[in-house]
């Protein structure tokens, strides 16, 4: 356990006195949800609520700062099987490149919605897919091997995996930013866990052809509230996650290669040159801008309703969050020459 706590004022960093500071005319957002998995879940509410979503969210116009957000929402839902998630989605970040991505689905017996912090590269293979297939920690190893389990490139360096990633956003600051959102939705109130506590002890996600418990989400409530976590599970919601996490560190590790081997080939300025410049833009090294969303079984369209006001809620704190934070690195940066 630990505590969430938002990051602190930013009272260090150089104040801009020529106004609010400039901000993307756009940013886009990825948003996948699943299909069915359970025989009590026909319906996978995840999908459901991302087609409720709108195609953009405009500015706040209390905000100025606050750009129009874009929703690059996947049509269809996604098979809740190992395989087709391995291949299809790293073809969808290639394809689309988007700024952020949130991946929703369902987490059968709870009563709430979480935003989860990270995920591992192993430890799948507990549970069959829809599929009835596997996906084993050899087959972590073979698509994401680790230090341990590194291969060889030709170059002669290793290329190897953590075991475990975590969102690069700032996921403290985008939880307040997410709970202070959902206050003003109707039906959603704190919950025990809602204070600055992170839930680490949430069970694993129902396995298929498991009944969830009685208390579960056979029935509407009358309030939900919402909840940071670290527990995304061993299922295909922690899948997911891992893999889209991974896409994106193995990027940042590319370009980081890419800018080794211009140093070594020369073509980088002088030393004395590169002196007298800004340092060179780090902003995608090791940049992970993604979220996983659990939402509960929602049986009534005013319960999908509110889970779709409450992913919008999280959505546009991402984006807040995501701005705030280059605009910290472009300051430090520039305080930096």
């Amino acid at each position: 356990m630990g505590d969430v706590r938002t990051e602190p004022p930013a009272a260090h960093l150089v104040l801009d006195h020529h106004g609010p500071d400039p901000t993307p005319d756009e940013v886009t957002v990825l948003i996948t949800g699943f299909g069915p998995f359970l025989t009590q879940f026909p319906i996978n509410p995840s999908h459901e609520i991302t087609k409720l979503l709108p195609t953009t969210i405009l500015p706040d116009p209390s905000d100025p700062t606050s750009p129009r957000i874009r929703l690059i929402i996947h049509p269809s839902p996604l098979p809740v099987a190992y395989h087709p998630v391995a291949t299809l989605v790293p073809t969808i970040l290639s394809a689309q490149n988007p700024d952020l991505v949130l991946h929703l689905g369902l987490a059968a017996g709870r009563n709430y919605f979480a935003l989860e912090r990270s995920s591992v590269r192993i430890g799948y293979g507990r549970n069959k897919d829809v599929l009835g297939q596997r996906w084993t920690d050899v087959d972590s190893d073979r698509q994401w091997p680790s230090h341990l389990k590194a291969f060889t490139e030709g170059d002669g360096k290793l290329c190897s995996y953590p075991d475990r990633l975590a969102t690069s956003l700032p996921f403290e600051d985008i939880w307040r930013r997410w709970r202070a959102l959902c206050a003003d939705i109707e039906g959603v109130g704190d919950g025990p866990s809602s204070s600055a506590t992170f839930v680490t002890t949430i069970s694993t996600p129902t396995p298929i052809g498991v009944a969830p418990s009685a208390t579960s989400t056979s029935r509407p409530w009358n309030r939900v509230d919402v909840r940071p976590s670290d527990d995304v599970g061993s299922f295909l919601c922690g899948f997911i996650y891992w893999t889209t996490l991974a896409w994106f560190w193995a990027r940042g590790q590319q370009r980081q290669k890419e800018e080794m081997e211009k140093e070594d080939s020369g073509v980088q300025q002088s030393t004395t040159q590169q002196q007298q410049q800004p340092p060179a833009s780090t902003e995608d090294e090791g940049q992970r801008p993604v979220l996983f969303l659990h939402v509960p079984g929602c049986p009534e369209e005013r319960d999908l309703q509110r889970g779709k006001e409450i992913t919008v809620a999280a959505i546009r704190a991402m984006v807040a969050s995501w701005l705030g934070q280059k605009r910290r690195r472009e300051k430090e940066q520039a305080l930096a020459v």
